[in-house]
């Protein structure tokens, strides 16, 4: 007991020490990452914000639909889902335009419930008929032509459709305030913090796949960086930074680097050593054997450390809101602090919307084409 609390107090002095010898050092970290999020906080809220969702959404479209044809029917058949998606939940976290949709379209019209009804039953009946009317459309063999799930699916989502427009249940599905704003702060802290864990970790890892002194040096470092509880960081955050964004960014480029680190040095060290070998043979500097033969073979694996780094930076969010990060993770705390459940629920889904839609867009980025496997 008594060496724990000397080793505390030790790392206590530490850090007092170092935050006033290197004082300047801290505030230069402070004035370039507060810099980094303000322009993409800004960059972010300057357009309109159906204008943005219809850009986040183009992206997540083209991320699913880039291994085909972006305008023809395989592509919008790969990518029409994670477009729609992200474009209708964007849609939900802002309040304003979801209410001006509500008093300007479904209220003042108001047949939507009978359309949405008739498409209940006639788009799954149509479709049920074309495929049902060879083998019979009441017989067994007809029903298993037409399959067993599938419409009754598509029926339960057009339900759903028919629920939304109906007045009786239209109001339930806006939300007590708008979570815009809060998203696009949330988004910006995100990949800021993911951004820099990259810049770090991807090089220290191609550092590591090239050195095994170094990687037996880096492995305990990461190993004691992904063990350490995570409000640990935001300690030393809030003596060298205060409070703010800064502090929450640096506590989650902290706790988000070691998978880039990990991974990329995984990925180059796991290159086929006969490739290598080739590669060498053909007079191969160090430089083009890490840039045209071992950096392209080993992108999926660094593709899957990048959106590790982006989900761990993202779960940091909410952590980093209790020394002052703004977004949707200070909603989420407010939220807790006041028990109010509304707030907190409706601030989390925004919270699982960003993750969802950062989590496919970096799968889909770094996806390898279909026809590349094939050949």
């Amino acid at each position: 007991m008594i060496e724990m609390k000397f080793l505390g107090k030790s790392v206590e002095k530490g850090i007092d020490w170092l935050s006033t010898a290197a004082g300047g050092f801290f505030d230069a970290i402070t004035v370039g990452v507060d810099a980094l999020v303000e322009t993409l906080q800004a960059i972010l809220l300057f357009p309109h914000p159906i204008v943005m969702m219809v850009i986040i959404s183009a992206l997540a479209y083209y991320s699913a639909a880039k291994n085909h044809k972006i305008f023809s029917r395989a592509g919008w058949k790969a990518g029409s889902f994670l477009g729609l998606f992200t474009f209708f939940g964007l849609l939900v976290l802002e309040r304003s335009i979801l209410l001006y949709i509500v008093d300007t379209v479904v209220i003042e019209f108001d047949y939507w419930y009978i359309i949405a009804l008739a498409l209940v039953i006639l788009i799954p009946g149509i479709k049920y008929y074309k495929k049902a009317k060879k083998p019979g459309l009441f017989t067994k063999s007809g029903f298993e032509a037409a399959g067993k799930f599938k419409y009754p699916i598509q029926f339960v989502v057009l339900l759903l459709l028919f629920l939304f427009l109906s007045k009786a249940y239209l109001g339930l599905v806006v939300m007590q305030q708008s979570y815009w704003e809060d998203t696009m702060l949330t988004l910006a802290l995100v990949v800021s913090s993911a951004l820099l864990a990259l810049v770090i970790g991807i090089p220290l890892g191609i550092w590591a796949s090239r050195s095994d002194r170094v990687a037996e040096t880096v492995r305990p470092i990461l190993d004691f960086m992904q063990t350490m509880p995570p409000f640990v960081y935001l300690i030393p955050a809030i003596l060298f930074f205060s409070v703010g964004n800064v502090p929450g960014v640096v506590a989650t480029v902290v706790f988000s680097l070691p998978p880039g680190v990990r991974l990329t040095n995984l990925g180059i060290r796991g290159v086929q050593p006969n490739v290598v070998e080739a590669a060498r043979s053909f007079g191969s500097s160090d430089r083009q054997l890490l840039y045209k033969v071992q950096l392209p073979l080993a992108k999926p694996t660094i593709m899957a450390g990048i959106n590790q780094v982006i989900m761990l930076a993202l779960s940091m969010v909410v952590i980093a809101s209790m020394v002052g990060a703004a977004g949707l993770g200070q909603a989420v705390y407010k939220g807790i602090l006041t028990a109010d459940v509304a707030l907190g629920f409706e601030a989390g889904l925004g919270l699982v919307l960003v993750a969802i839609l950062l989590d496919r867009i970096s799968q889909q980025l770094g996806g390898v084409s279909k026809d590349t496997d094939e050949e």
